[in-house]
């Protein structure tokens, strides 16, 4: 768990320098985003709640589904 803002500050320019390798080289896949809803006794909850759920956005990295090769689907003689 994070306690200080200088081990979030670390973590997130980490995160933020890992996307931008992705995207640069060719990557065949995407990042989406992904919900996650806090947990209700969590410390980022007792920070957030407004009235309602809190939920926290994150990315989640899908690798692109490799198709079927045409020229194997006829090899099966």
């Amino acid at each position: 768990m994070l306690s200080k803002f200088k081990e979030l500050l670390e973590r997130t320019r980490k995160k933020v320098k890992h996307e931008a390798d992705l995207k640069r080289r060719y990557w065949k896949g995407k990042i989406e985003k992904k919900s996650l809803e806090v947990p209700f006794d969590s410390g980022a909850h007792r920070h957030l709640y407004a009235g309602s759920a809190c939920y926290l956005w994150v990315p989640k990295y899908k690798e692109e589904k490799k198709q079927p090769n045409k020229a194997d689907a006829g090899d099966s003689q």
